[in-house]
């Protein structure tokens, strides 16, 4: 006889044809397809069963039919076996559709987190305000080129609108240093911008 899939948990087993005979008719008693069995020869009664590999499955579906919620657990020695009556095959598909929802929604949370932290890192760019001091000014030109550098070659547009706001802020952080009287640091910083482009 060949090779069946469980109803319940989606194990392959090879039923034994009396039990599975019982299972069947069992289940056309249910139905009422015993009127037919004399004129179709058994066929009805057999019409419509479900596969279960083991009592404990069969259990299982019987209970989450009749609504119950509880868990059947059978233990044997050193294998344990818990069928709970919201699973089988469906059951898993459902979790593991519920699984890759689940992900998907903390990916496009966390997508939506970096947007919108970029935004905030561009507006405090553009807000800067560049220092009086020389090495305030060079500190600030330097965290400008540490930031930039943090940056992945491939940006997604609030990563490359964060990009050209910190060039546009290096130019003039360059310029301004230039014209305080550091020409030296100036143009060291001006060899890293260059770089950038």
């Amino acid at each position: 006889m060949a090779y069946k899939t469980c109803d319940w948990c989606g194990r392959s087993y090879k039923p034994m044809f009396s039990a599975d005979r019982d299972a069947g008719n069992a289940f056309a008693d249910a139905m009422g397809l015993t009127i037919g069995v004399k004129a179709i020869g058994g066929i009805a009664r057999l019409a419509g069963k479900r596969n279960f590999c083991s009592k404990q499955c069969k259990l299982a579906y019987e209970n989450s039919k009749n609504g119950g919620n509880s868990s059947n657990t059978e233990s044997s020695g050193e294998n344990s076996t818990v069928q709970e009556s919201n699973g089988g095959t469906m059951g898993g598909i459902g979790k593991m559709f519920g699984d890759v929802f689940s992900s998907t929604g903390e990916e496009m949370k966390s997508m939506f987190n970096e947007k919108k932290e970029n935004k905030a890192k561009t507006e405090k760019i553009v807000n800067l305000q560049f220092a009086t001091d020389k090495e305030e000014l060079q500190n600030q030109i330097q965290n400008l080129f540490t930031q930039i550098s943090a940056l992945p070659r491939f940006k997604t547009p609030e990563q490359k609108a964060l990009y050209n706001a910190i060039k546009e802020k290096l130019e003039f952080g360059i310029m301004k240093l230039n014209s305080s009287g550091a020409a030296a640091e100036a143009d060291f910083f001006q060899k890293k911008y260059d770089k950038l482009k």
